[in-house]
């Protein structure tokens, strides 16, 4: 979270002084969605292509969501991820 800040920061500083920097940011974020399985299933990869799902970090936040909702049980980076959260503190505050 304390990265988050920092880049926020710095992009933003970096853009009052480079006005160019905005359609960068706003370039590299449309990529972004796009490489990442937002709009286009994981499962439709050819097996040598798995790898790069691997390596996106926003591959299994996504999966804790759109697993549960089409009925499919979730992976195991999936279920880590839930479970990481949860250590967080980010789980309901309800107690049984």
């Amino acid at each position: 979270m304390v990265w988050c800040l920092f880049s926020g920061y710095a992009v933003a500083i970096l853009c009052t002084r480079f006005r160019d920097i905005a359609q960068i940011v706003a370039s590299v974020l449309q990529v972004a969605f796009f490489v990442t399985p937002v709009i286009w299933k994981p499962e439709v990869l050819p097996p040598q292509a798995h790898y790069f799902v691997s390596y996106n970090p926003f591959a299994p936040l996504l999966a804790v969501v759109r697993d549960p909702l089409l009925g499919r049980p979730l992976c195991r980076v999936a279920d880590g991820v839930r479970h990481s959260a949860g250590n967080l503190g980010l789980r309901s505050s309800v107690r049984r």
